[in-house]
């Protein structure tokens, strides 16, 4: 009788650590249950992780044509590949196409763009529209970035604006989806269809009343765009 009660504890104890193997182990393996000399039979299993690397990649544009047209001058951009589609006679003040940023990856990735944005000539670069009308040349300009699937999904930001990190006063940021059926072969090369974004800039251009400021060739601005890239959960 004490034979069989022995034998019913040391096939239970196997049932529950077959059960939990089966539940957290990726192979099949077994372990010895040991008679420590005081009826209780134990065993230990080590259970070591692997970190399922993200696949991450993000394209951004690196040519995107932008023109200051203060006169209303019918302007145009050729498209370019996988960049932006063509504008025709536009007389905006601003005139720049929809560049596309395309995400690669097979998670989101929040977009953290800084802009540092230089003024030449006589261009003085305005926050808002109480910068003197007669005698200034000022630009306002705002750089948008819009999720190409949901265009409410997108963020503006005021190229003359610093911000401080403090409060609310924050860069904006911008989550871009997941790519669909991304996939990466042995070689590194990744395919698969891109989620998309664009970055366009708008804005005003002030032409002062004073012939003698006149805008020139040599007024104009210098914008350079940093992308921090985090993926994120799905």
């Amino acid at each position: 009788m004490k034979v069989k009660r022995i034998l019913a504890v040391a096939m239970a104890a196997t049932m529950i650590l077959g059960s939990s193997m089966i539940a957290f182990a990726q192979e099949s393996v077994t372990a010895d249950i040991q008679d420590n000399g005081k009826g209780v039979y134990t065993t230990s299993v080590t259970t070591n992780t692997t970190f399922q690397a993200p696949i991450v990649k993000v394209v951004v544009p690196t040519t995107t044509p932008v023109y200051l047209n203060p006169y209303g001058i019918k302007t145009s951009i050729d498209a370019i590949a996988n960049v932006c589609e063509a504008v025709t006679d536009s007389t905006d003040p601003i005139v720049a196409g929809a560049y596309t940023i395309s995400n690669m990856s097979n998670v989101p990735v929040k977009v953290d763009p800084t802009f540092t944005t230089t003024a030449t000539g006589a261009v003085l670069l305005a926050k808002d529209a109480t910068t003197d009308n007669l005698t200034t040349k000022w630009a306002k300009v705002t750089a948008t970035i819009t999720d190409a699937a949901t265009s409410s999904n997108k963020i503006e930001v005021d190229l003359a604006h610093k911000y401080t990190g403090k409060n609310d006063d924050v860069r904006p940021t911008i989550i871009i989806p997941a790519g669909t059926n991304i996939t990466k072969d042995a070689q590194g090369a990744i395919s698969g269809t891109a989620a998309k974004a664009t970055l366009t800039f708008t804005g005003t251009l002030n032409v002062p009343s004073k012939v003698a400021t006149a805008w020139t060739e040599t007024d104009a601005l210098k914008i350079v765009v940093k992308y921090d890239i985090y993926p994120q959960a799905q």
